[in-house]
């Protein structure tokens, strides 16, 4: 197993476990980060969000279905998973109150990674999906359920 992948496991069982410094720690002090939902983030930021999500969604985690390692990048294609028992803080300063949904939110994380440190990461997924899962839009499903990732995979 190479670098990167081995800094990457470890900022994802760092933030499961809520460890939000150990994070940060897997990170270069310059390094940025970016998310759909905020843009790209300098790592204090990055650290206001993942806290964010970990007072929403307490017991959130990422699963990894697939990471490849490429030189000093890792790519991974995950879930994102998490009940909303928690408020989320918003933008204006308000609170969202937990809805208690749960969310299962497939999504794909590019790191690049220098000498042991995280020094950029871009993280893509589907916010309307995230919304609707969490129950703060209500889209009509036209799939009851998409193929297991392994259907297309093996």
């Amino acid at each position: 197993m190479g670098e990167a992948k081995k800094v990457v496991e470890r900022f994802y069982d760092r933030f499961a476990a809520g460890d939000l410094d150990g994070c940060i720690s897997c990170f270069d002090e310059h390094a940025l980060a970016t998310d759909p939902a905020l843009g790209t983030m300098a790592m204090e930021q990055y650290r206001s969000f993942g806290q964010n999500l970990k007072t929403g969604l307490p017991d959130a985690r990422m699963i990894v279905d697939r990471m490849f390692e490429v030189g000093p990048n890792a790519i991974v294609e995950g879930r994102f998973v998490g009940t909303h028992t928690g408020p989320f803080s918003m933008p204006l300063g308000d609170k969202m109150p937990p809805t208690h949904n749960t969310v299962d939110l497939p999504f794909c994380s590019v790191f690049k990674c220098r000498e042991g440190a995280i020094v950029d990461t871009r993280t893509y997924y589907d916010q309307m999906a995230m919304m609707n899962q969490l129950g703060f839009v209500n889209l009509r499903r036209s799939v009851v359920a998409a193929p297991p990732p392994e259907a297309y995979w093996s």
